[in-house]
């Protein structure tokens, strides 16, 4: 593998370390013209996008169903389909609804009598003249550095850096190219998952996570939600000290989660896989019979090449999320695929 500029001015140079030429390289102009080419990308692969359709109808026996897709509604019901919106993951169903653990579940009396841990974390709180929250936190027990705590932010993202000391480009754990957007638009990244995090004593694993160009010098990216929905928190500001209290242990929260965070992560990967195993097939219709204009041959085969890989590395990802809520008895339906 080998560290190559994808971006069509150069200012992120360092930014992924992705396959050599013979296994295709997917550029931030090739991205683009995946999405406005005919016969290019069916989907548009965004860590950020705020909205995606879907599509509701009810059958015969009176049960509601969603679709992500008009293709994926039943002919017969296609006159009645309505149309809407949601945020990263499809409504779930009022069956699905119905047999998920409820949050009041009780828990078990050794649970009861365990008394919950406080950490207290002290905070840098300026970068330069800006107010922020930057604490140390500990990567797979190896490596060590300053992050920003976001509030705004859902997941977790590290800078290519950060990546690099992890030895994430060099491990076969998945790799999967989205692009990481915001209030300053949009810019090509990795999804990745992280084994462990720590702030201070407390502790999560499994953590999905963008990899992307480092933001500032003064930290080495964004601790989001992911990690903070583990533990009640509270900002002494007074003290500078972040101060989290572990939450009661729930059959509700399986693996430190709840419903969303799952069928969310599972519904990211499953889609991507299927993304990129879809314009794979398209790619090898294009090999066979050639009706994109003003693309050559080769370009045709990179692309094909890019797209088997990332289906590859998508599933990677998939997998391991799958045996991760395995391991933490997640209940199937929240494992939709």
């Amino acid at each position: 593998m080998e560290v190559r500029d994808i971006t069509s001015d150069g200012s992120h140079a360092r930014l992924e370390r992705i396959w050599p030429d013979e296994a295709g390289i997917v550029t931030a102009r090739i991205m683009r013209l995946f999405a406005v080419s005919t016969f290019a990308l069916v989907f548009q692969l965004s860590m950020e996008s705020n909205a995606q359709s879907f599509y509701k109808w009810v059958d015969d026996d009176g049960e509601i169903h969603y679709s992500d897709t008009s293709a994926g509604v039943p002919a017969k019901y296609r006159n009645q389909v309505k149309e809407g919106q949601f945020a990263k993951r499809p409504p779930q169903s009022s069956e699905s609804r119905s047999n998920s653990p409820q949050p009041a579940e009780a828990v078990s009396s050794k649970d009861a009598e365990r008394k919950l841990k406080k950490y207290e974390i002290p905070y840098i709180a300026y970068e330069g003249s800006a107010r922020r929250i930057i604490i140390p936190v500990r990567f797979n027990n190896s490596v060590t550095v300053n992050m920003a705590l976001d509030t705004g932010a859902p997941g977790l993202v590290i800078s290519t850096q950060l990546a690099e000391r992890l030895g994430l480009f060099e491990k076969d754990a998945g790799l999967l190219l989205t692009q990481a957007g915001g209030i300053g638009g949009s810019t090509p990244a990795m999804r990745t998952v992280i084994e462990t995090i720590q702030v201070g004593d407390a502790k999560d694993t499994f953590i999905p996570a963008t990899i992307t160009a480092k933001l500032t010098a003064a930290f080495e990216g964004l601790v989001g939600m992911d990690f903070m929905s583990n533990f009640s928190v509270t900002i002494d500001t007074q003290g500078r000290k972040l101060v989290l209290e572990e939450l009661q242990s729930s059959s509700a929260r399986p693996g430190g989660h709840d419903e969303d965070w799952w069928r969310i992560n599972f519904h990211d990967f499953a889609a991507a896989r299927a993304d990129w195993r879809r314009f794979a097939d398209i790619m090898a219709e294009q090999e066979r019979n050639r009706t994109l204009p003003g693309v050559s041959s080769s370009q045709i085969k990179q692309w094909k090449a890019v797209a088997e890989k990332q289906y590859i590395e998508a599933d990677k990802l998939f997998t391991r999320l799958d045996r991760h809520a395995a391991n933490n008895s997640v209940p199937m339906n929240w494992r939709k695929y």
